[in-house]
């Protein structure tokens, strides 16, 4: 935690329970309370006591428990990767939960809402690669949850920027001149040369 105590605090706060000062300290060693799973992710916390924090700033010298493997980058062993892909989705989801990823609204002017519209919170996005003409291959996409859909960080969008949109409005579940806007959007893929794009039918079926 950046700010431990700050962060504690306000957990406490979500739980309507009191802070204490001792909630940031423990004893060195194994606990009755670590769980099955210890013995493998608990090596920097049984040699701590508690987290580095500066009496006078929470936020000055604060390095994380009282171990220097804490701050050396780490990766995960091959043989936990697929653990680690099979968790990824449930600690994404956990993570929408949090206080801090709800105190995002805070920097979302000017409403003050993580959705201006909140029926923007529930909508599916399709995520997708165009059909191969040379094998008959149609398209693999999917219709995803908004907080699921994704794209690769080595697709060229996210590589070199190189990405073009239409933002299309739906009035009482119809598209609002749905055809102009993909008119638009074709010049303005030929336009940045693009290839290999979706056809028309298939941006219409997604």
């Amino acid at each position: 935690a950046a700010q431990p105590r700050q962060s504690m605090q306000d957990l406490c706060s979500d739980l309507v329970i009191p802070y204490r000062d001792s909630m940031l300290r423990w004893e060195p060693g194994p606990h009755q309370c670590d769980g099955p799973w210890a013995k493998w992710w608990y090596h920097d916390v049984w040699e701590s006591n508690g987290w580095d924090i500066d009496d006078d700033d929470d936020t000055a010298n604060n390095t994380g428990i009282h171990h220097p493997r804490t701050q050396k980058y780490r990766t995960v062993p091959p043989s936990l990767l697929p653990a680690l892909r099979m968790s990824t989705p449930s600690y994404t989801f956990l993570q929408t939960l949090t206080t801090s990823h709800r105190q995002r609204a805070f920097a979302t002017p000017p409403t003050g809402k993580l959705y201006e519209d909140p029926r923007n919170e529930h909508v599916f996005v399709f995520v997708g690669t165009p059909s191969d003409p040379s094998n008959g291959k149609r398209n693999r996409g999917r219709i995803l949850p908004r907080d699921m859909a994704a794209i690769s960080p080595f697709d060229s969008s996210v590589q070199g920027g190189d990405a073009t949109w239409e933002g299309i409005r739906v009035y009482n579940g119809r598209i609002f001149h749905l055809h102009r806007h993909l008119n638009r959007l074709f010049r303005s893929a030929k336009a940045l040369g693009f290839e290999n794009l979706h056809a028309r039918e298939e941006i219409v079926d997604a």
